[in-house]
C-alpha cells in the first residue's frame, strides 16, 4: 500500500521532529485541551466509523483524527471552511 503525504514511513526523527523539539513555547489552551481529552477511544470511533481510504478521484484521505480536531477548532474559533486552511495554524501557540 501506498504512503500518503500524512503518513510516516520512516521510524527515524525527520528534520521536522528536531525543530519541533527545539521550538519553545508557552503552554495554550489548545495543549490544555490535548491533555484533557483521551485522543484514542475517539480515533478508534472515527476510524471504525470513517473507513474511507481515498477521496472521490482517488486521492488519499486525510486522517480522521485531525480532520475532527480543525472542525472543533472551526467551531471554537468561528472560522468558515474558507477561511479554514490560512487561519489555522495562527491558534497554534507561538
Amino acid at each position: 500500500m501506498e504512503a500518503s503525504m500524512s503518513e510516516r514511513t520512516s521510524s527515524k526523527p525527520g528534520i521536522a521532529d528536531y525543530v519541533v523539539a527545539r521550538r519553545k513555547r508557552k503552554e495554550c489552551f489548545l495543549d490544555e485541551i490535548d491533555r484533557l481529552i483521551d485522543w484514542n477511544p475517539l480515533e478508534k470511533l472515527l476510524r471504525k466509523t470513517l473507513k474511507r481510504v481515498a477521496n472521490a478521484v482517488g486521492n488519499p484521505a486525510y486522517p480522521p483524527l485531525p480532520m475532527f480536531k480543525i472542525l472543533l477548532l472551526q467551531r471554537w474559533y468561528n472560522l468558515s471552511d474558507r477561511s479554514r486552511p490560512s487561519t489555522w495554524c495562527k491558534f497554534r501557540c507561538a
